[in-house]
């Protein structure tokens, strides 16, 4: 599945790409090595991708910013933080696409990676909780600084009520290419590894809350960059009114 993923966010993506030119070199995409768009399987589209975020950026930055880029940036964004997860992590970064990855912490043998003998020097936001040593699981979950996320995903998946593939879906929005939709979503305005730094909009709370519940990090961040756009405050404590 995550597989078909990677190959449908290419899809989505390439509605928004500009052709790429000469100036998509491979020493470029190696400067920006854990950009979200090396996640992507095909090199051309990974290039001209490239290309269509430095520009949507530019945008951005000279206060122009074109709606039809929106949903772009929030998409690579997120791929963008969870690919400089595994690198502080050091994970591969292509196990997070594949399915046939097992989570580095439920490996054993003397081929075990190194990866979790160094997670006391990670921030506190990516060091293991137990489900992540005690339940073998995909390491997709892994590299989202969220603890209670990845706690109660994981021990929810062994029990058979929580479908990654459907929060998977939902978060990166691979049916929603305007943009427009109402589907649940995490976006990344911050530090990759920081909470605070990420945002969960309102249809996130509502179908997938239960999984950050404990984490009030996220919360603060929500409401923070709400209020940096000028809309109102969430209030966690009575069903998410607004």
């Amino acid at each position: 599945m995550r597989q078909e993923f990677f190959r449908q966010v290419e899809g989505v993506t390439n509605e928004n790409l500009v052709e790429a030119g000469s100036s998509a070199s491979g020493s470029a995409e190696g400067d920006m090595a854990d950009d979200g768009y090396t996640l992507l399987p095909c090199p051309d589209r990974r290039a001209r991708l490239m290309i269509a975020v430095q520009e949507a950026r530019r945008n951005l930055a000279l206060g122009t910013p074109q709606p039809l880029q929106l949903p772009l940036i929030v998409r690579v964004n997120l791929l963008t933080a969870l690919a400089r997860n595994t690198r502080i992590m050091g994970f591969n970064k292509h196990s997070i696409c594949e399915d046939e990855f097992i989570s580095p912490f439920n490996l054993k043998g003397p081929d075990l990676p190194c990866a979790p003998r160094q997670a006391s020097s990670w921030p506190l936001s990516l060091r293991p909780t137990e489900a992540q040593f005690m339940i073998t699981h995909h390491p997709f979950l892994d590299v989202f600084p969220i603890p209670s996320l990845r706690e109660n995903g994981i021990r929810a998946e062994e029990l058979g009520f929580f479908d990654e593939d459907d929060f998977c879906n939902d978060i990166f929005n691979m049916d929603d290419k305007d943009g427009e939709g109402e589907r649940p979503r995490l976006l990344v305005w911050g530090e990759s590894w920081d909470p605070r730094g990420w945002e969960a909009n309102v249809p996130f709370w509502k179908k997938w809350g239960w999984l950050i519940r404990g984490c009030p990090e996220i919360a603060e961040g929500t409401n923070y960059w709400r209020q940096k756009r000028g809309e109102k405050k969430l209030n966690f404590n009575f069903n998410l009114q607004v």
